[in-house]
């Protein structure tokens, strides 16, 4: 069980938050409201993770964080590139977007635990109950993957470039299906909020910087699912 203490500024966001934890197996949230809270808290118990807002700037690192040797993840709207470097100088190294997706939550906690080697960009879990053991149904779908997933990358570089952003969206959105079939948690957020910014036009400079990143995982899944294609065609021989 990881105890998490979160602190908290907004209130909607926090209450979403402790709906989705209650009850986990594994994961206990505790919320505080301001640095006082907090510091009393983490007097009576040990917190292995604290989330924190970047509004509470005087909780970089304090004493009985390092003390503990909490793991600190921050968590925002939509931060910009530069917040995110300033806060990593900081100490925290994680992010997460609101509102938080506990796969995505779920992912960075199995990661402070210890990564396994070259962990899997996908989780077939959901692949593998629609399939129901149908081992050519699996290579369908990746046999499909691999055959739409490509052009669709390419017509997102060339909405980027025009600057299209409904373009961008759309395309996005388009990719979320196949992306949420194959298991891919990190990448279906990323898509979430691309295609959310993009919609509204706003933030577009991070916007593009995010959506370049989104097409180089991409391409990285593009690498992986041809390699359990490959593996399943050879079983299925």
């Amino acid at each position: 069980m990881k105890k998490i203490l979160y602190l908290a500024q907004q209130e909607a966001y926090t209450r979403e938050l402790v709906q989705k934890l209650d009850p986990h197996p594994d994961i206990q949230l505790c919320v505080a409201w301001s640095l006082e809270e907090a510091t009393r808290m983490a007097g009576e118990e040990a917190f292995q993770v604290v989330l924190s807002e970047p509004f509470f700037p005087e909780a970089f690192r304090p004493a009985w964080m390092k003390a503990s040797g909490s793991q600190l993840i921050w968590i925002s709207d939509w931060p910009l590139s530069t917040e995110i470097k300033n806060l990593q100088d900081k100490g925290g190294q994680n992010f997460l977007i609101h509102p938080i997706e506990l796969e995505e939550l779920e992912a960075i906690l199995r990661s402070i635990a210890g990564p396994a080697p070259e962990e899997p960009l996908f989780d077939l879990t959901y692949l593998k109950s629609l399939s129901d053991g149908d081992k050519n149904f699996e290579l369908e779908v990746f046999e499909l993957f691999l055959e739409e997933v490509p052009p669709s990358i390419t017509e997102l570089k060339g909405f980027i470039g025009k600057r299209d952003w409904s373009g961008v969206a759309e395309t996005v959105h388009r990719l979320s299906s196949k992306i949420r079939i194959l298991g891919m948690g990190n990448l279906r957020q990323m898509a979430r909020n691309i295609e959310r910014h993009a919609r509204r036009s706003t933030s577009l400079e991070e916007t593009m910087l995010r959506t370049q990143d989104f097409i180089v995982e991409m391409e990285r899944s593009l690498i992986q699912v041809q390699k359990l294609s490959s593996q399943l065609k050879t079983q299925l021989s």
